[in-house]
């Protein structure tokens, strides 16, 4: 040996650190726990001399050779400037590193013998006496030598390995505190800090030539160990430094050559990575000391090497980490990407070196060219102390960083419970200088406290928690040490709804106090700071340890069963209010789609109404709940319900606006109208109507004579979409009242659905307007006020109606009807029954200007809607237009009277019922058997156009293929109806009819006849 190397017994000095920058021959194994440096860089020549290991050699010593005196196997790593020898006879490794003197290595390893070895025949291939001059990959030797084959340590990429068990794959993205030491600790020593330390990340020397500390306790085993334990790794691998580096004595980069010594590092890297079983995906770091970054050259050298090793880390599948220190690494790195640089290539990761004891991981404060915008967002570890810390019981010289970036391994970060943070666990950091920040075990809810002295009334240090929570609000409670807290402090408290200060006596408290509760939502999560400024003397310590996040409440949830209810542009919404989830509900808002028209109401409401809507447009709506935790989700859509123009009923006397006959003022058209044609007619804003301009809709009394054919009409504001109604058989005369939209130019159209010509009548009764009145339309339940056959509590007149004759109803504020004093309009089903001739009757407010109502022939029994004027004393006048007697029968439907409210809304005419087919509304297909009867939904169902809470509506109801005569009666229930309309057997006949709805949306039809009878029902209006 040489004379200046040093002879080290292990066994008599089991904490000796096994330096690789110290020229020593070290004996034995080395201790569990070296007492090594923190950070070492560095190459000397040593030899490490111990017991051999079969299971470590196999897959690193290939090279069948005599070494000395003694048969051996050999295996080399000339990049990483170590090399194995097996002494299979004495069962002896030697594990030697070199710096720059491989010989001496080779010299020292000549010399081996036993005390009664001899010098044995050399074995095929061997080199004699010495390694030297052995090669990376050579496989020399017997080939039923399993061992052969495996190739040695630091291959490249093209030569195949003996494979190993990969125990570490992938990289992990972790926030905490992590250190770094020359020797990987033992497996009991990570045990314990991981127990008892705040600490979840470990730096372990790989390989590299500049390496300092051999592998002692990193093994596979080792790393598959840590990794189940719950740590994190950072691979660190030193290998040569930059020709213009700090630190002397360390072998550098050659210029000339500096991408491929960067490639083969990367090589070595990969395969001493893959040796401890880190497989791909796993970032490892290259350690590049510091260095005079003045030196452009050496930069670019620098430079250079790096972004082939990062190249080659990636082809090979790896990622690439760069170690260094912030003033020359971070910054050359950063600005060869701020000036695109060719041929650069940026690594990773980053982990930069500044020991300026800050849990931070931005530098540009000090070093502005290394800028926070290049890897960020897990990117970034920061080297920020030295030091050596205790914890469960052990010490360790470590280097101390803050990270926020990809490591292999699996870290658990500390769990101190839901929602709970502290030291160790996620979303917690230190501020200030942690050289003043002092580990406080076993005190602290997992053991884990800090503590640190008052700095008076500026801050020095501090601790910050930082959850990312759900939305809601939380109750706060700091958890205080029982030692070493002693302060009077402040908490500063920053959540959705600004920032408080608590202050708190820390000396008056062991375990959990409460700071209150606050809120978080998105982008306004609840932050505490805890600062060392205060009150006290600076004697007194400051104690950090959990912090409690206890949810208390949450957004409301979404309300249920809402639904609509449309009027003119606008529409009311109701709801079930939903469970406030901890926090009283202080508002609702109300968004209609499309447009997004929106409506806010107090907690306390169950229901709003939506303006700035659009008549004639479909909406849904939905509905939010609010509490002081923020806005809870939407509710499911409403159904869908479409604005309408709403009027107010105005009668007027009746007015013929057309008569195809003879022409009008209004409409002078004198030809009947021809099969399968259509007929606009002039109503509102012209000549000889009362019907003013902007009238939205008009009742008239169609009818239909001299009919070449059966058929039926339909009027409407287009000629698409009206329903049937005065439905003829050829030469009869019939009538029938409709309620009809108007264009917006006031006319409607008629349209002949006949094979023959018709002459059409149309006379106008009432109108709809949306603004200009203060009537508004009742529908009670409906009433018989007359019947001349036997007498009523309103008309007691049990008389046929005479030729010619006028009768007298008594309708408003009498007894047994109803409508009040006051009415100004009533619509009432006249039915005619037991007529002598034929003829028609008129209904109006005296016993001239009415318009034929219903038409019938002598013993036909015929009824229709007619919406007559009220006389000042509350009667009206019907007479008989024949030339025999009639008896007649009167049903109150509705009545106008004054109010603001139930206005008539006229929608597109839908059919909601036909039992010969069936419809989306009512899918009955089956004939209305005798004496049965049908409950139709009308209100606030699939394909309909009236919406919920809709009290009467219009209804076109048509009887046709009856087996028998008879009549329909319609109403709220079966025995409230209204008789309409009197059918003959075979024959078709519909009448208007206004009936009440019941309180779930249906009407219930009866058939009042012998026989069965298909029904159909067109909605032409509804009661608001």
């Amino acid at each position: 040996m040489p004379s200046d190397w040093q002879v080290v017994d292990l066994a008599a000095d089991p904490t000796r650190c096994v330096r690789l920058d110290v020229k020593a021959v070290y004996l034995g194994e080395p201790g569990a726990q070296q007492d090594c440096p923190a950070h070492l860089v560095g190459r000397a020549e040593s030899i490490l001399l111990r017991p051999a290991s079969a299971r470590r050699l196999e897959s690193t010593t290939s090279r069948p050779t005599t070494v000395g005196r003694l048969a051996a196997r050999s295996g080399k790593n000339p990049v990483g400037r170590t090399k194995q020898v097996w002494f299979t006879g004495p069962d002896v490794e030697a594990d030697a590193a070199w710096g720059a003197d491989e010989a001496a290595v080779d010299t020292v390893l000549a010399s081996a013998r036993t005390a009664t070895s001899q010098s044995p025949a050399p074995a095929t291939g061997s080199a004699t006496g010495s390694t030297t001059g052995s090669t990376t990959g050579s496989t020399t030797g017997s080939a039923t030598d399993p061992r052969a084959t495996a190739a040695p340590l630091g291959v490249s990429r093209g030569v195949t390995r003996a494979p190993l068990t990969t125990t570490a794959s992938g990289a992990r993205t972790f926030t905490g505190m992590g250190f770094d030491s020359c020797a990987a600790p033992s497996s009991s020593t990570m045990q314990s800090w991981y127990s008892s330390s705040p600490y979840r990340a470990a730096g372990i020397y790989i390989g590299g030539s500049m390496r300092a500390c051999g592998d002692g306790n990193l093994s596979s085993t080792w790393v598959s160990q840590m990794s189940s334990m719950g740590w994190g790794l950072i691979p660190i691998y030193v290998g040569i430094q930059a020709p213009c580096v700090n630190q002397t004595g360390l072998s550098v980069i050659d210029p000339s050559t500096a991408a491929a010594q960067g490639k083969s590092s990367a090589d070595d890297a990969v395969s001493r990575a893959q040796y401890f079983g880190l497989g791909s995906g796993t970032p490892i770091y290259y350690d590049m000391e510091d260095y005079d970054n003045t030196n452009t050259s050496c930069t670019q050298t620098v430079l250079t090497y790096l972004s082939a090793w990062t190249s080659e880390l990636r082809a090979l599948g790896y990622l690439s980490g760069t170690y260094g220190s912030s003033g020359s690494l971070m910054v050359d790195m950063s600005n060869a990407i701020t000036a695109g640089t060719s041929g650069f290539v940026a690594p990773d990761d980053v982990w930069f070196a500044h020991w300026n004891s800050l849990q931070t991981l931005s530098d540009s404060a000090s070093y502005p060219a290394f800028t926070d915008a290049y890897w960020s967002t897990g990117r970034r570890l920061h080297q920020y102390d030295t030091l050596t810390e205790t914890w469960g019981g052990v010490s360790i010289n470590i280097d101390a960083n803050w990270l926020g970036g990809q490591v292999a391994g699996a870290p658990v970060p500390v769990d101190y419970g839901t929602n709970v943070f502290g030291p160790g666990s996620g979303s917690f950091v230190f501020t200030g200088k942690m050289a003043y920040w002092n580990p406080n075990p076993p005190q602290g809810l997992q053991g884990r406290a800090y503590a640190t002295y008052a700095n008076g009334s500026t801050e020095s240090n501090g601790a910050t928690w930082y959850p990312q929570l759900p939305q809601g609000k939380y109750a706060l409670s700091a958890y205080i040490p029982s030692t070493r807290a002693t302060a009077t402090v402040p908490y500063t408290i920053k959540d959705a709804n600004g920032s408080v200060v608590k202050t708190v006596d820390q000396s008056a408290i062991s375990g959990y106090y409460g700071l209150g509760s606050y809120i978080a939502r998105p982008g306004s999560q609840i932050t505490v700071h805890l600062a060392d400024n205060g009150p006290s003397p600076s004697t007194a310590e400051v104690g950090a340890d959990a912090m409690s996040f206890k949810l208390v409440a949450t957004v409301p949830s979404a309300p249920t069963a809402v639904s609509a209810i449309p009027w003119d542009a606008k529409a009311t919404i109701r709801w079930t209010a939903p469970s406030d989830n901890g926090s009283a509900i202080t508002g609702y808002t109300v968004t209609a789609s499309p447009g997004g028209a929106t409506a806010t109401v107090a907690g306390t409401a169950t229901s709003a109404t939506v303006t700035g809507l659009t008549d004639g447009t479909a909406y849904t709506f939905t509905v939010k709940a609010t509490n002081d935790v923020g806005t809870g989700p939407a509710s499911a859509p409403s159904a869908a319900v479409t604005p309408l123009p709403h009027g107010h009923f105005v009668p007027v006397a009746p007015v013929r606006l057309l008569d195809t006959r003879f022409g009008t003022a209004t409409n002078p058209v004198k030809t009947a109208l021809a099969a399968g044609a259509s007929l606009t007619v002039k109503v509102a804003g012209v000549t000889g109507s009362p019907v003013p301009s902007g009238a939205i809709a008009a009742a008239i009394n169609l009818t239909a004579t001299s009919s070449q054919t059966s058929g039926f009409l339909t009027a409407n504001s287009t000629a698409a979409g009206g329903s049937a109604t005065a439905d003829f058989t050829a030469g009869k005369t019939v009538a029938d009242l409709v309620v009809t939209r108007l264009a917006s130019n006031g006319t409607m159209t008629i349209v002949n659905h006949s094979t023959g010509t018709v002459q059409v009548l149309a006379d106008v009764e009432g109108y709809l307007i949306s603004s200009g009145t203060t009537n508004h339309w009742v529908s009670p339940t409906p009433v018989r006020l007359l019947d001349t056959r036997y007498g009523t509590t309103s008309n007691p007149v049990k008389t046929a109606l005479a030729p010619g004759a006028a009768l007298v109803v008594k309708v408003a504020g009498v007894n047994g009807s109803p409508v009040p004093a006051g009415a100004t309009a009533v619509a009432v089903n006249l039915t005619v029954t037991g007529a002598q001739a034929s003829g028609y009757l008129t209904a109006n407010s005296t016993s001239t200007g009415g318009c034929a109502s219903v038409d019938f022939a002598g013993g036909q029994t015929i009824g229709d809607l007619v919406i007559t004027r009220l006389a000042s004393n509350g009667t009206m006048t019907i007479v008989n237009h024949s030339n025999g007697t009639v008896h007649v029968l009167a049903d109150l439907e509705g009545y106008l009277a004054s109010g603001t409210t139930n206005q008539w809304v006229t929608p597109a005419p839908a059919r909601l019922l036909d039992t010969r087919y069936g419809t989306t509304t009512n899918p009955v297909k089956v004939a209305l058997a005798a004496g049965a009867s049908l409950t139709v939904k009308v209100a606030g169902v699939t394909g309909s156009p009236v919406p919920s809470g809709a009290t009467a509506a219009e209804f076109n109801l048509t009887a046709t293929g009856s087996q028998a005569s008879g009549y329909l009666s319609i109403g709220s229930a079966s025995t409230a109806g209204t008789p309409a309309p009197s059918f003959s057997t075979g024959r078709t006949v519909s009448v208007l009819v206004v009936t009440r709805l019941a309180s779930n949306g249906t009407i219930t039809i009866v058939n009042h006849s012998s026989g069965t009878v298909q029904v159909l029902g067109d909605v032409e209006g509804y009661l608001h």
